[in-house]
């Protein structure tokens, strides 16, 4: 367990390294993450949410782990070289009309583009599916989360319906980077900002589920 001195009094589950996905601009601005919106064709702004926190887990396994440094040869902290990750990541996990809906197309596409690159990736999944008697329940999706931050790997957050968190948009993708022992909120970052969400009231809530995706 990795204790976050942003959230005083809070103890929390945290990535070991979260500056390797903070972004520079070109004046010198900092954004949490990437965001959609830095593709240039009009598509992939609006159906990038998925390649682009795909792009977030290639660019933390290669700057935290030498054996996966070869993912990319781009500069992912910063704004240049973290968009031309994205549209790397998006010949492999390009978007159908309904954007990438699916955690085990997100996971595909991710280790068809490591293997290319001679790296074997696997993938840990947990789908949330529609029907509610079918969930995992919150305890198992916590720990899920939790067992990944711990093994110092980001989370990959599917949500096809945000359950009335209004701070969480429906059918997207954001990336999951901690998570609070005592609230069982999480922090994300999404458009290049940092939020915490209710992963609970999420789960309760949500009409249409979604998953989460971990690569290693």
């Amino acid at each position: 367990m990795f204790i976050n001195a942003e959230l005083p009094g809070k103890q929390l589950y945290t990535l070991k390294l979260t500056e390797a996905l903070l972004i520079r601009d070109e004046d010198g601005n900092t954004t949490f993450g990437g965001d959609q919106n830095w593709y240039s064709a009009k598509w992939h702004k609006q159906a990038g949410c998925g390649p682009t926190n795909g792009a977030h887990l290639i660019s933390y396994l290669s700057q935290t782990r030498g054996k996966y440094s070869i993912l990319t040869l781009h500069d992912c902290r910063s704004k240049t070289g973290f968009t031309a990750l994205m549209e790397d990541v998006w010949h492999y996990m390009t978007p159908g009309i309904r954007g990438v809906n699916k955690t085990k197309f997100f996971n595909k596409s991710l280790c068809a583009y490591a293997n290319d690159r001679g790296v074997s990736l696997s993938c840990r999944l947990l789908e949330i599916p529609m029907i509610r008697k079918k969930r995992p329940s919150c305890e198992e999706m916590l720990n899920f989360i939790t067992q990944a931050l711990s093994d110092d790997l980001p989370v990959a957050f599917l949500n096809l319906h945000n359950g009335g968190v209004i701070n969480l948009e429906s059918y997207h993708w954001v990336i999951i980077v901690a998570m609070d022992l005592k609230t069982n909120q999480v922090i994300i970052y999404d458009h290049g900002k940092k939020f915490e969400i209710d992963l609970k009231l999420w789960l309760s809530q949500t009409k249409a589920g979604g998953g989460f995706a971990v690569m290693l």
